[in-house]
């Protein structure tokens, strides 16, 4: 191999310079494709809003759906061809040109131009036009060699190898058992299509069952998998871009077997996502029958909550005001100004529709515009904020100076959220869904100031880095047990913090020492503080409404909160010892839902 040369993720061929495609099987240079999709997504960005734009996003996700969906399914057709192509090697240099050129043919009828395999084919015939024509009976004695190793991959259960090696057998051999290798190609297509499904890889399930099926027409089950793994790939297609098209095939899966794959759990989601979305479209009554679906489906008690909230707001919709200080007297005494520091916060503006950063200062009653088309600010110890950008242009995660000017681009995916200072203001913790599985991420951006690619270290969200490590809402390495767990920026699962699936949005108090997080657990939305030494817990607020995203004060005295506890949406203090809460400032309406708001006080 040349120095530097780049070959094809999907058919191994040699890719020229600059290349967008491969000139093979025309699979897109991944370069190519990463422009694509950020392309898609910028043009999504922009065409959301409208009806016509939803048309056209249903057909466009449709095929990003589709490829998604495939991609597993071509990834295993490259392991195929991969290793027909080794034996083939293996083969040759022991001097068994038969069966070298049969494999080696095999790899020219899968991808034609694979490597240097038709060279190797040829010089593989030229040897065997030396030696003797290899009898039928010396062809059945290869053959029967080698259904011997396809039973004994069979037993281990090493279904692919399997099906390459009978394959093998019909190329080496032709005629040779066909029922009996039918019959067995059969076996192994459907039980890697049954361990796929198994392990979560429908796509790749539904891929092998087709092969299955191809064998067995008329077999009802491999029909019926195949109908269930396709509603369920389609279904994933429109994930997070028509929810009401993604829970309608859902349902139809579920109806049909409410126990396949993880369909339940994910109907509950797509349920809670298509509340949240109608929720920030003010639509309370229809986001609550999404959340009480959700809720029938898995019991999660946040989803309960924003669903009392949802049928409060559906009864008696809340007012709109816009961000004014409270006026004295109205609220308990302190309330209106802020104590020290400067509180950044998000609010959406109910004309334009515009979201926007405003900040706060210490001893002022009036915010100040800081930033338009952005939320969820991080603020480091100079000012600059790592925030979520809105820009259709630039979509992601971006860095605007202490003035609010635009400093720099950190993240291109629409998906990332959640940043997270390290301890210094080196790199940034972030969580996202931007992986075809759309399942939360932590990833750490280290030089990105370079362009280089964010890495993700665990499965979870709302990570918070502190001097401990990132604290973020997450499971164990099963997925069960879950909870806040403290991670290491290597992505070493240090321990448990909590033990409640429902916790969320942890903060660290300025010594690192506590851990404010939001909670369920006592009947309704409340915030409360770990001691992570000792584990000790605390309850600091308790009230039938809504109490989220608890940022600490500088000098760790008291944290800021939101709440609707007051009839809209405000900002709230409470001293962080305990006791009653103090309205700071109303800010109407919220950016997005109010398990995706993030405050940060600068410290």
């Amino acid at each position: 191999m040349s120095e530097g040369q780049e070959w094809c993720h999907r058919c191994g061929a040699p890719l020229p310079a600059e290349a967008q495609a491969c000139p093979v099987c025309r699979a897109p240079h991944l370069a190519a494709r990463r422009r694509a999709r950020g392309g898609l997504r910028r043009a999504l960005a922009v065409l959301g809003g409208t009806v016509g734009a939803l048309v056209l996003v249903a057909a466009g996700m449709a095929a990003l759906g589709a490829w998604n969906g495939l991609r597993e399914a071509r990834a295993v057709r490259a392991t195929t061809v991969a290793h027909h192509y080794a034996r083939g090697l293996e083969h040759f240099e022991k001097g068994e040109y038969a069966l070298a050129a049969a494999e080696l043919d095999y790899v020219q009828r899968l991808v034609p131009g694979y490597k240097d395999a038709e060279a190797l084919l040829e010089q593989a015939r030229s040897k065997l036009s030396l030696e003797p024509t290899p009898t039928s009976q010396a062809r059945e004695a290869i053959a029967a060699e080698l259904l011997a190793r396809a039973q004994d991959e069979m037993e281990k259960g090493d279904w692919a190898a399997a099906a390459s090696t009978l394959q093998e057998i019909q190329q080496v051999a032709p005629g040779y058992r066909s029922e009996e290798l039918k019959a067995l190609l059969f076996q192994c297509y459907y039980s890697a299509g049954a361990e796929a499904v198994q392990a979560g890889n429908v796509a790749s399930g539904l891929e092998w069952f087709r092969q299955a099926l191809t064998l067995q027409p008329e077999n009802a089950e491999a029909r019926r998998q195949v109908v269930l793994a396709d509603s369920y790939v389609v279904a994933m297609g429109y994930w997070g871009i028509d929810w009401p098209r993604a829970i309608a095939e859902l349902r139809k899966l579920y109806s049909l077997s409410p126990s396949y794959a993880d369909v339940a759990q994910q109907l509950a989601v797509a349920y809670g996502r298509y509340g949240d979305e109608l929720f920030a479209d003010g639509k309370w009554c229809e986001a609550s029958e999404q959340y009480r679906q959700a809720v029938l489906l898995n019991g999660d008690t946040a989803l309960e909550g924003k669903a009392s909230l949802a049928e409060r707001y559906c009864k008696a919709p809340p007012g709109t005001p816009t961000p004014q200080p409270v006026q004295s007297g109205t609220a308990p005494a302190g309330a209106g100004r802020l104590p020290v520091g400067t509180l950044y916060f998000a609010r959406r503006d109910d004309l334009s529709g515009q979201v926007s950063i405003y900040r706060l200062r210490a001893g002022a009653q009036v915010p100040e515009l800081f930033l338009a088309n952005a939320d969820q600010p991080a603020v480091r110890a100079d000012g600059a904020i790592a925030f979520r950008n809105w820009d259709p242009q630039r979509l992601g995660l971006s860095l605007a100076g202490a003035d609010g000017s635009f400093a720099a681009r950190i993240t291109g995916h629409p998906e990332d959220g959640w940043p997270s200072w390290e301890p210094g203001d080196g790199r940034l913790a972030f969580a996202s869904t931007r992986e075809g599985d759309r399942k939360w991420r932590i990833y750490i951006a280290d030089n990105w100031h370079t362009g280089a690619e964010a890495q993700a270290i665990a499965y979870g969200r709302s990570p918070a880095w502190g001097p401990a490590g990132i604290a973020y809402r997450g499971c164990d390495a099963q997925g069960n047990r879950c909870g806040l767990y403290l991670l290491s920026a290597e992505g070493v699962q240090l321990r448990q913090l909590t033990d409640r699936p429902e916790d969320d949005m942890p903060d660290w108090s300025p010594d690192g020492k506590r851990l404010a997080f939001v909670s369920p657990r006592s009947g309704s939305q409340s915030i409360w503080i770990l001691e992570v030494g000792s584990g000790r817990l605390m309850q600091l607020t308790d009230n039938q409404g809504l109490d989220a995203a608890p940022t600490w004060a500088p000098d760790g005295r008291s944290l800021a909160f939101i709440s609707n506890r007051g009839g809209s949406w405000a900002i709230w203090l409470v001293a962080a010892n305990g006791g009653q809460p103090s309205q700071l400032l109303e800010i109407g309406s919220l950016p997005s839902t109010w398990d995706d708001v993030r405050l940060d006080w600068q410290r």
